[in-house]
């Protein structure tokens, strides 16, 4: 009993001591911390008392402050009860920054400016809130390789002897999906020879630059880094009206081997590396922050630490101007839910990311069992979402404007290049715009939709694909399930299936089921189904079922049999059919239907709409139209619910009512503080500092026992429109724990500020005992011991 009555009194302990720390840049490191009027001062004071932190404690950075530093997390909380760091006060979200502002340059002559740096090898420097480039020759586009010696030299009859670029970087094109930073060891009249950064070799014919040396920086914000010094072209500007930034820190956040820790609200820029480092540790949440100006990933779970990293949650985060990746994870990492995030800007400097295979993507997941939703993915390098292991699901993600740097891209992309993944699911999800970046003599392809190599139990469902070189791509896949997807105007296939037997002999294209599907492109050369197979022209009727599928072109459509939307070869040699052709040679495709029943002649008649929000999206349809399935549509009131699209024909406009004006779909940006807290009540106040572009029409306050309250539980309504809202919140429990959100809502959607916590005064006794009640049952094997 004695035993039991110690724990029991240790439990009770902790429960009573979990506390809150306010930092700002205007207390003092020798403060308590336990208070506004009492806070500590800077990143390093929190780091050291860290280790002594608990479930419960909650430390939080004042709003409107930047903070210099990495905070290392040096405890853990328990489950269910995390570590927070967050905000709290009024105005912007805290920064914490790895940025060093310089000033005070020293004139090196010929418009070159210097100032002397502690830091090594920085990959992130802004000039004026613009990520910018080393310095690089030439100052765009690509030179081209003519030839070239294995892995050591390129040669280039156009490249000057001079300057001598000895000791620079040649960033080469070696394939179409790499780019390599590689170091120059000698440049000797038209041949530069290097180290190479990887094992591919060039091609003949494709792009190259050199950057990263003096000589290279010719253009205004152009620079090096050697010497312990930043280097940058100012020209005849002045380089005191000029705001430059660089990356002298590693990491924002550091948490390694560290659990249940919450990261809400924060403004995290400037790595050299990753804004958040994970590694073997579980139940990590990273909510509602706004990340940018990476050297590397923004958040970092490369580098397997041994152990698993269970219950990543990675939730309503912007993350923007990343040099190679927006999200990293390998193996270790298990569960992870990455969901309502923005991505923007990823990869975008073919100087400034990593060499090799898997580089500039939107997100590089490993491990299994994560769940991939509701997240924008624009403006990207290379891939938007690429994933490999079993039971992934990737749904109801809007990719726009990918493979802007590199090709042979997939703006949803997975592989088996090893293990044989099963459980996977790509649904819902809209897809647009795969542009291509061919340089030189290299070509590579955008698939909207990318299973390459050996992939199997797929189901791929009502997916919306448009303006890719390929809309869904099968490559040696097998047992996969295409069923329900739109697949629209893409320039070479909507269904492209290729079986390479050389690449892998044992994983024939076969046991796909392919149904209910339109596959439409505007007009020849593209196809509708497009089947490669290096066994021969008959292997490609082995490939599954097909049916109840639309099949055809539609501008400058032919009356059938002439319309041959569908292509099958053999090594590269084959025929096109019309619909009835495919349809008698395969047995397949028996109740698809191809022919519109209307001519188009008029691009101007077709009218494709999507809807990439979470609410209904209303048009308004000025005359009678059909689909591409023939139906009807009368004049009037369209509404597509979420992640779905239409193909519309026939004159007349189509507008949509929730953007009538080309409005960007942004959500608001909304804040909430706490004041005055009683026993059963506290006053909330919430902030609206940006429309989003739209009228806000409501705005208050949510609240619930448990993280992320919605407008589905306990809130209010406090007008509308931009400005600071208060709201007195009545008959709370004494002595209990709340979370708090203000909201905002215009017609992109609700938008939500960052958590914020609080615990009325008093003690709630029934709730106290039944909070130890489960602190004992779940710690019951322990008190036996």
């Amino acid at each position: 009993m004695k035993r039991f009555l110690i724990i029991l009194f240790l439990f009770i302990s902790l429960i009573a001591s979990a506390t809150d720390y306010y930092v700002k840049t205007a207390g003092s490191d020798a403060n308590t911390g336990l208070s506004d009027g009492q806070a500590w001062q800077t990143i390093t004071k929190v780091n050291s008392m860290w280790l002594g932190f608990i479930g419960g404690d909650k430390v939080f950075f004042n709003r409107g402050d930047t903070f210099y530093g990495t905070l290392t997390a040096g405890s853990s909380g328990s489950i269910g009860n995390p570590i927070m760091i967050g905000a709290y006060g009024t105005g912007l979200a805290p920064v914490i920054s790895a940025f060093t502002t310089l000033s005070s340059w020293t004139n090196e002559g010929g418009g070159i400016y210097s100032k002397v740096v502690s830091t090594s090898n920085p990959n992130v420097l802004i000039i004026d809130g613009i990520n910018t480039s080393l310095g690089r020759y030439p100052d765009s586009g690509w030179l081209t390789v003519d030839s070239h010696s294995g892995t050591s030299s390129i040669t280039d009859a156009a490249l000057p002897s001079a300057p001598d670029w000895d000791g620079a970087e040649v960033v080469i094109r070696k394939r179409a999906w790499i780019i390599d930073r590689n170091y120059i060891t000698s440049h000797a009249g038209t041949t530069i020879s290097y180290t190479t950064a990887s094992g591919y070799e060039p091609v003949n014919g494709t792009g190259y630059f050199v950057q990263n040396d003096l000589s290279a920086c010719t253009a205004l914000g152009e620079w090096l880094y050697t010497g312990g010094k930043v280097y940058m072209y100012f020209g005849a500007v002045n380089p005191a009206t000029k705001t430059v930034k660089v990356s002298t820190l590693a990491q924002n956040i550091s948490i390694q081997g560290r659990n249940n820790i919450t990261i809400t609200g924060l403004s995290l820029e400037g790595a050299n590396e990753s804004a958040v480092y994970i590694s073997s540790s579980d139940n990590i949440t990273i909510q509602e922050c706004r990340i940018q100006f990476c050297g590397d990933a923004a958040i970092d779970g490369g580098h397997n630490g041994g152990n698993s990293s269970l219950g990543l949650r990675v939730i309503n985060d912007t993350i923007k101007d990343v040099q190679n990746h927006g999200i990293l994870l390998q193996t270790e990492f298990d569960g992870a839910l990455i969901q309502g995030c923005v991505f923007n800007n990823i990869g975008m400097l073919p100087g400034m990311s990593f060499s090799g295979d898997g580089q500039n993507m939107g997100m590089r997941l490993e491990g299994s069992n994560h769940v991939i939703e509701y997240n924008r993915l624009t403006n990207l390098g290379y891939n938007g979402i690429e994933f490999e292991g079993n039971n992934i699901k990737c749904r109801n993600n809007y990719i726009n404007n990918f493979a802007l740097i590199k090709d042979d891209v997939g703006g949803i992309y997975t592989a088996s290049f090893g293990t044989m993944w099963t459980g996977r699911e790509i649904y819902g999800n809209i897809v647009l715009n795969g542009i291509g970046a061919t340089i030189g003599s290299l070509y590579g392809e955008t698939q909207g939709i990318y299973c390459d190599q050996r992939n199997t139990n797929i189901m791929i469902g009502e997916n919306t694909v448009f303006n890719c070189t390929n809309g869904i791509f099968m490559h040696n896949s097998h047992e996969c399930n295409i069923y329900g997807n739109t697949v629209y105007s893409n320039q070479n296939s909507a269904l492209n299936l290729v079986h390479s037997s050389y690449d892998w002999p044992n994983d024939p294209t076969r046991n796909l089921e392919i149904v209910n599907n339109l596959f439409v492109v505007k007009h020849s050369p593209a196809y509708a189904y497009y089947f490669e197979s290096h066994d021969g022209v008959a292997d490609n009727y082995l490939f599954g079922n097909a049916d109840n599928n639309l099949i055809g072109w539609l501008y400058d459509e032919i009356v059938p049999p002439t319309n041959r939307p569908i292509r099958l070869t053999g090594n590269y040699v084959g025929s096109n059919y019309a619909l009835s052709q495919w349809k008698y040679n395969s047995g397949q495709d028996v109740a698809s239907t191809g022919y519109l029943g209307v001519a188009i002649t008029d691009t101007a008649d077709i009218k494709f709409r999507y809807n990439d929000t979470r609410i209904n999206k209303t048009f308004t349809m000025s005359t009678d139209m059909i689909d591409v399935s023939n139906n009807a549509y009368s004049a009037g009131i369209l509404t597509l619910i979420p992640f779905t699209s239409i193909i519309l024909i026939g004159p007349g406009t189509v507008i949509d009512n929730n953007d009538p004006g080309g409005l960007p779909s942004v959500l608001p940006t909304v804040q909430d503080f706490i004041t005055n807290i009683t026993n059963t009540t506290t006053t909330i106040g919430g902030s609206v500092t940006d429309d989003g572009g739209a009228a806000i029409t409501d705005r208050g306050i949510c609240w619930a026992f448990t993280i992320n309250p919605t407008t589905a539980g306990s809130h209010t309504h406090n007008g509308s429109g931009l400005g600071t809202f208060y709201q007195e919140i009545t008959g709370l429990s004494e002595g209990t724990s709340y979370y708090v959100r203000a909201f905002a809502t215009n017609t992109a959607g609700t938008a939500y500020s960052a958590n914020l916590s609080f615990t009325t005064m008093g003690v709630s006794s029934a709730r106290f005992v039944k909070h130890l009640e489960e602190l004992i049952g779940n710690n019951y094997r322990f008190i036996r011991q």
